[in-house]
């Protein structure tokens, strides 16, 4: 069973990731900006912000990863693949409307898959908990 600590710093991260989308939609259909530019300000943006929460929070120096210590080639590809449905998600919802129901009816409609994946994920991990 997860702490207390756990399901609340869950909780607001799922809230932080729904706000994400809300604003991303916003700025996309309220503003004269395109997707591109968009999307290199939010990562440089991201990349300035865990810098500072690296810099600033932690205290070890482990870790510190390269360009050599990129991802496996399967993990990589995930993440392209990610990055660019997600792209596809922030492009069609710039006509979609209002952004706010856009986005509520986007993570209500992902619930019943996330169940279901985590669902495999814990039958996949059980056996290696027992042991």
């Amino acid at each position: 069973m997860p702490s207390a600590q756990t399901l609340l710093l869950t909780t607001l991260t799922m809230l932080a990731f729904a706000g994400n989308s809300v604003l991303c939609c916003i700025a996309l259909r309220e503003t004269g900006i395109d997707a591109a530019s968009f999307t290199t300000i939010r990562l440089a943006s991201g990349a300035v912000v865990l810098w500072l929460i690296v810099r600033f929070f932690r205290r070890t120096q482990a870790g510190g990863g390269s360009w050599l210590s990129a991802p496996p080639l399967a993990g990589a590809a995930l993440m392209l693949m990610a990055g660019a449905a997600w792209g596809v998600y922030s492009i069609r919802g710039k006509g979609a409307g209002d952004a706010t129901r856009v986005a509520a009816g986007t993570f209500l409609r992902a619930v019943p898959f996330a169940a279901v994946l985590g669902g495999i994920a814990l039958v996949i991990r059980a056996p290696y908990r027992r042991g």
